[in-house]
Protein backbone atom coordinates (compact mmCIF):
# COMPACT_ATOMS: atom_id res chain seq x y z
CA UNK A 1 0.00 0.00 0.00
CA UNK A 2 2.78 2.56 0.50
CA UNK A 3 4.05 1.80 -2.49
CA UNK A 4 0.96 2.46 -4.38
CA UNK A 5 0.36 5.38 -2.61
CA UNK A 6 4.17 6.49 -3.53
CA UNK A 7 3.06 6.15 -7.10
CA UNK A 8 0.09 8.07 -6.97
CA UNK A 9 1.78 10.75 -5.18
CA UNK A 10 4.98 11.18 -7.66
CA UNK A 11 1.80 10.59 -10.64
CA UNK A 12 0.18 13.72 -9.04
CA UNK A 13 3.50 15.89 -8.62
CA UNK A 14 4.58 15.32 -11.83
CA UNK A 15 1.40 16.41 -13.71
CA UNK A 16 1.06 19.64 -10.80
CA UNK A 17 4.97 20.18 -12.30
CA UNK A 18 3.95 19.23 -15.82
CA UNK A 19 1.23 22.11 -16.41
CA UNK A 20 1.58 24.95 -18.37
CA UNK A 21 0.26 28.43 -18.62
CA UNK A 22 -2.86 28.87 -20.27
CA UNK A 23 -2.29 28.35 -24.37
CA UNK A 24 -4.72 31.34 -25.12
CA UNK A 25 -3.36 33.38 -22.74
CA UNK A 26 -0.38 34.47 -25.52
CA UNK A 27 -1.67 36.72 -27.92
CA UNK A 28 -2.59 40.34 -27.89
CA UNK A 29 -5.29 42.07 -25.40
CA UNK A 30 -7.54 44.97 -25.75
CA UNK A 31 -8.65 46.73 -21.81
CA UNK A 32 -12.21 46.73 -21.90
CA UNK A 33 -12.61 47.73 -18.13
CA UNK A 34 -10.34 48.18 -14.75
CA UNK A 35 -11.37 48.36 -11.59
CA UNK A 36 -8.84 49.71 -8.73
CA UNK A 37 -10.85 49.92 -5.44
CA UNK A 38 -14.39 51.51 -6.35
CA UNK A 39 -13.27 53.12 -9.19
CA UNK A 40 -14.40 51.92 -12.62
CA UNK A 41 -12.15 52.75 -15.41
CA UNK A 42 -13.32 52.52 -19.27
CA UNK A 43 -11.55 53.24 -21.97
CA UNK A 44 -14.35 54.32 -23.81
CA UNK A 45 -15.06 57.03 -21.24
CA UNK A 46 -11.86 58.27 -21.94
CA UNK A 47 -10.68 57.45 -25.31
CA UNK A 48 -8.09 56.17 -23.89
CA UNK A 49 -7.13 52.27 -25.04
CA UNK A 50 -4.60 50.61 -23.25
CA UNK A 51 -3.61 47.17 -24.35
CA UNK A 52 -1.16 44.23 -23.59
CA UNK A 53 0.67 41.69 -25.57
CA UNK A 54 1.90 38.64 -23.50
CA UNK A 55 4.21 36.41 -25.86
CA UNK A 56 6.81 33.36 -24.95
CA UNK A 57 9.50 32.26 -26.66
CA UNK A 58 11.51 28.99 -25.74
CA UNK A 59 10.09 29.21 -22.22
CA UNK A 60 10.48 32.71 -21.82
CA UNK A 61 7.40 34.50 -21.11
CA UNK A 62 6.78 38.18 -21.14
CA UNK A 63 4.06 40.99 -21.36
CA UNK A 64 4.43 44.26 -23.53
CA UNK A 65 2.89 47.01 -22.83
CA UNK A 66 2.23 50.82 -25.02
CA UNK A 67 1.79 54.10 -24.28
CA UNK A 68 -0.36 56.92 -26.26
CA UNK A 69 2.46 57.13 -28.59
CA UNK A 70 2.55 52.83 -29.34
CA UNK A 71 5.97 52.93 -27.88
CA UNK A 72 6.47 49.26 -26.30
CA UNK A 73 8.56 48.30 -23.16
CA UNK A 74 8.45 44.79 -21.81
CA UNK A 75 8.66 42.87 -18.87
CA UNK A 76 9.44 39.28 -17.27
CA UNK A 77 6.52 36.93 -16.50
CA UNK A 78 6.88 34.75 -13.75
CA UNK A 79 4.35 31.71 -13.47
CA UNK A 80 3.39 29.91 -10.85
CA UNK A 81 5.46 26.66 -10.49
CA UNK A 82 2.33 24.67 -9.14
CA UNK A 83 -0.77 26.86 -10.83
CA UNK A 84 0.63 28.39 -13.60
CA UNK A 85 -2.52 28.17 -15.78
CA UNK A 86 -4.01 30.88 -13.29
CA UNK A 87 -1.33 32.20 -11.14
CA UNK A 88 1.67 34.46 -12.71
CA UNK A 89 3.51 37.61 -11.62
CA UNK A 90 5.28 40.64 -13.02
CA UNK A 91 9.06 40.23 -12.56
CA UNK A 92 9.74 43.40 -9.99
CA UNK A 93 13.87 44.08 -10.89
CA UNK A 94 13.05 43.97 -14.60
CA UNK A 95 9.62 45.58 -14.35
CA UNK A 96 9.16 48.94 -16.66
CA UNK A 97 6.24 50.67 -18.11
CA UNK A 98 6.61 53.69 -21.24
CA UNK A 99 6.29 56.88 -19.73
CA UNK A 100 2.98 58.01 -21.00
CA UNK A 101 3.76 61.54 -22.06
CA UNK A 102 0.66 62.67 -20.91
CA UNK A 103 1.93 65.94 -20.39
CA UNK A 104 2.05 65.42 -16.57
CA UNK A 105 -1.13 66.73 -16.02
CA UNK A 106 -2.92 64.38 -13.48
CA UNK A 107 -6.71 65.21 -14.61
CA UNK A 108 -6.33 64.42 -18.00
CA UNK A 109 -7.48 61.21 -19.71
CA UNK A 110 -4.59 59.78 -21.24
CA UNK A 111 -3.08 60.11 -17.89
CA UNK A 112 -5.92 58.39 -15.49
CA UNK A 113 -6.24 55.57 -18.00
CA UNK A 114 -2.81 54.88 -18.82
CA UNK A 115 -1.82 55.86 -15.52
CA UNK A 116 -4.08 53.32 -13.65
CA UNK A 117 -3.49 50.55 -16.28
CA UNK A 118 0.11 50.57 -14.76
CA UNK A 119 -0.49 51.43 -11.37
CA UNK A 120 -2.84 47.92 -11.70
CA UNK A 121 0.47 45.91 -12.64
CA UNK A 122 2.84 47.58 -10.23
CA UNK A 123 0.60 45.58 -7.58
CA UNK A 124 1.87 42.00 -9.39
CA UNK A 125 4.96 42.84 -8.58
CA UNK A 126 4.41 41.77 -4.83
CA UNK A 127 1.90 38.98 -4.70
CA UNK A 128 1.18 37.04 -7.67
CA UNK A 129 -1.91 38.00 -9.88
CA UNK A 130 -4.62 35.40 -10.66
CA UNK A 131 -6.32 35.10 -13.81
CA UNK A 132 -9.00 33.21 -15.95
CA UNK A 133 -10.26 32.99 -19.48
CA UNK A 134 -12.92 32.06 -20.81
CA UNK A 135 -14.71 32.09 -24.25
CA UNK A 136 -17.98 34.40 -24.92
CA UNK A 137 -20.95 33.22 -26.56
CA UNK A 138 -19.61 35.12 -29.60
CA UNK A 139 -16.56 32.83 -29.48
CA UNK A 140 -14.31 35.86 -28.62
CA UNK A 141 -11.83 35.31 -25.39
CA UNK A 142 -12.19 37.51 -22.29
CA UNK A 143 -9.19 37.49 -19.63
CA UNK A 144 -9.81 38.44 -16.36
CA UNK A 145 -6.59 39.50 -14.11
CA UNK A 146 -7.12 39.78 -10.19
CA UNK A 147 -3.87 41.28 -8.47
CA UNK A 148 -3.31 41.42 -4.91
CA UNK A 149 -5.34 44.31 -4.15
CA UNK A 150 -8.65 42.72 -5.43
CA UNK A 151 -8.24 45.68 -8.74
CA UNK A 152 -9.85 43.69 -11.74
CA UNK A 153 -8.72 44.12 -15.31
CA UNK A 154 -10.58 42.93 -18.23
CA UNK A 155 -9.31 42.52 -21.46
CA UNK A 156 -10.47 40.56 -24.41
CA UNK A 157 -9.17 39.33 -27.74
CA UNK A 158 -10.74 42.01 -30.08
CA UNK A 159 -10.75 45.82 -29.46
CA UNK A 160 -13.03 48.19 -28.04
CA UNK A 161 -15.60 49.61 -29.94
CA UNK A 162 -14.22 52.53 -31.16
CA UNK A 163 -11.33 51.51 -32.60
CA UNK A 164 -10.60 48.60 -34.89
CA UNK A 165 -6.95 47.47 -34.44
CA UNK A 166 -7.88 45.20 -37.46
CA UNK A 167 -9.74 43.10 -35.63
CA UNK A 168 -12.47 43.16 -38.36
CA UNK A 169 -9.62 42.57 -41.02
CA UNK A 170 -8.17 39.51 -42.79
CA UNK A 171 -5.02 39.70 -41.98
CA UNK A 172 -2.39 36.91 -42.90
CA UNK A 173 1.31 36.33 -42.65
CA UNK A 174 3.28 33.98 -44.25
CA UNK A 175 5.60 31.73 -44.01
CA UNK A 176 5.57 31.38 -40.65
CA UNK A 177 8.07 30.10 -39.48
CA UNK A 178 10.18 32.88 -42.36
CA UNK A 179 13.87 31.92 -43.33
CA UNK A 180 14.43 34.80 -45.67
CA UNK A 181 11.32 36.96 -46.23
CA UNK A 182 7.91 37.08 -44.59
CA UNK A 183 4.83 38.48 -46.30
CA UNK A 184 1.58 40.16 -44.92
CA UNK A 185 -1.45 40.20 -46.64
CA UNK A 186 -4.61 41.92 -45.83
CA UNK A 187 -8.16 41.89 -47.96
CA UNK A 188 -9.19 45.43 -47.06
CA UNK A 189 -6.85 47.39 -45.03
CA UNK A 190 -4.21 49.56 -46.62
CA UNK A 191 -0.75 48.92 -44.82
CA UNK A 192 0.63 52.38 -43.92
CA UNK A 193 3.82 50.91 -42.15
CA UNK A 194 5.48 47.67 -40.46
CA UNK A 195 7.95 47.50 -37.52
CA UNK A 196 9.58 44.62 -35.93
CA UNK A 197 10.27 44.03 -32.46
CA UNK A 198 12.32 41.32 -30.78
CA UNK A 199 10.52 39.05 -27.82
CA UNK A 200 11.99 41.73 -25.59
CA UNK A 201 10.06 44.65 -27.19
CA UNK A 202 13.27 46.34 -28.68
CA UNK A 203 12.49 48.07 -32.34
CA UNK A 204 14.42 46.71 -34.81
CA UNK A 205 13.06 47.86 -37.70
CA UNK A 206 10.72 50.12 -39.95
CA UNK A 207 9.49 49.57 -42.92
CA UNK A 208 6.70 50.31 -45.63
CA UNK A 209 7.18 47.01 -47.63
CA UNK A 210 4.67 44.22 -47.62
CA UNK A 211 7.48 41.69 -48.61
CA UNK A 212 9.91 42.14 -45.59
CA UNK A 213 13.60 40.67 -45.41
CA UNK A 214 14.50 38.80 -42.34
CA UNK A 215 17.17 36.81 -42.81
CA UNK A 216 19.81 38.66 -41.21
CA UNK A 217 17.68 37.80 -37.96
CA UNK A 218 18.37 35.48 -35.41
CA UNK A 219 16.41 32.37 -34.73
CA UNK A 220 13.71 32.95 -32.26
CA UNK A 221 10.35 34.64 -32.08
CA UNK A 222 9.15 38.16 -32.81
CA UNK A 223 6.38 39.80 -33.08
CA UNK A 224 5.51 42.57 -36.01
CA UNK A 225 3.19 45.75 -35.60
CA UNK A 226 1.51 46.63 -38.65
CA UNK A 227 0.00 49.76 -38.64
CA UNK A 228 -3.07 51.07 -40.86
CA UNK A 229 -3.85 54.86 -40.56
CA UNK A 230 -4.26 55.12 -36.71
CA UNK A 231 -5.23 51.45 -36.25
CA UNK A 232 -2.59 48.77 -35.51
CA UNK A 233 -1.98 45.32 -34.94
CA UNK A 234 0.71 42.74 -33.17
CA UNK A 235 1.74 39.49 -34.91
CA UNK A 236 3.89 37.14 -33.61
CA UNK A 237 6.02 35.41 -35.97
CA UNK A 238 9.21 32.46 -35.55
CA UNK A 239 12.63 32.92 -37.64
CA UNK A 240 14.62 29.77 -38.50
Amino acid sequence: MKKIALIITLLISGQLFCQEPHPELFGQWYLHELTMGDTVYLPTEYEMYPDILITEDEGYRSISFADPSNILCSSDLIFSETTPEDTFAVFGPSICFPETLCGGDPTSPCEIMYGSHANFYYDTTESPANYEIITNTDNTLQLTITNNNADVAIYSSVAVLGINHFSKTTLTIYPNPATNSITIETQSASIKRVEIYSINGQLLNTTEETTIDVSNLRQGSYFLKIHSGNDFIYKQFLKK
